[in-house]
């Protein structure tokens, strides 16, 4: 799901070569999907910063809490060189959403629509990796493994811990109106009530 490659040196017939970046850029480059399966790249000069990031990037995606982090002013949030692959920026991905928030996971196909869906295939990712989230499997016939409708309430006041307005992708894994969600309950009810209210103009 994620991981660091060396931009520097490189493991070839069992020994260490050094690469065309040697020396240029900064050495860690950390790659990672979000949770709409898109792959983002991030560089560092110290692995230590590298695999903090990756951690923090990791939990935030597999409890459904995810947000692009800007970099702090006057720091470049791309490579300082191309890479040898080419890759996604750390903030090319969706120009639409800044963070995205599952307080339900899991679905189940209706329509040929569904056929590519990302969030089927990712579930069966972390569901290997022993996230709890996603430990329920659907249906085979319309759902998957880990991928089973499961309603989470503890997540349904992640967004106030944020303390800057953002725009969020809510359900990124699931469908907040999926048929088995109580519609009329105090879940969707609650979700609706977390943000706040809109204002017009």
């Amino acid at each position: 799901m994620a991981h660091i490659q060396d931009r520097w040196e490189r493991t070839v017939d069992g020994e260490r070569v050094r690469t065309t970046h040697y020396g240029r850029g900064k050495r860690w480059h950390a790659r990672y999907r979000d949770p709409d399966c898109h792959e983002r790249t991030k560089d560092f000069a110290r692995k230590a910063d590298a695999e903090r990031f990756l951690a923090t990037i990791t939990a935030d995606v597999l409890r459904g809490a995810f947000q692009l982090r800007p970099d702090p002013v006057g720091t470049p949030s791309e490579h300082d060189e191309p890479s040898e692959e080419p890759l996604m920026g750390d903030h090319s991905a969706i120009e639409w959403t800044e963070a995205t928030w599952n307080p339900t996971t899991g679905c189940d196909k209706t329509s040929p629509g569904c056929d590519n869906c990302y969030a089927l295939t990712l579930a069966k990712r972390v569901k290997a990796m022993g996230q709890a989230k996603y430990q329920r499997d659907g249906d085979p016939r319309t759902s998957g493994p880990g991928f089973g409708l499961t309603i989470h309430p503890d997540a349904l006041d992640i967004p106030r811990s944020w303390s800057a307005p953002r725009t969020i992708f809510v359900n990124s894994m699931s469908d907040l109106f999926h048929p088995e969600v109580p519609r009329l309950g105090p879940l969707v009810e609650r979700c609706l009530d977390t943000g706040p209210p809109a204002r017009d103009g």
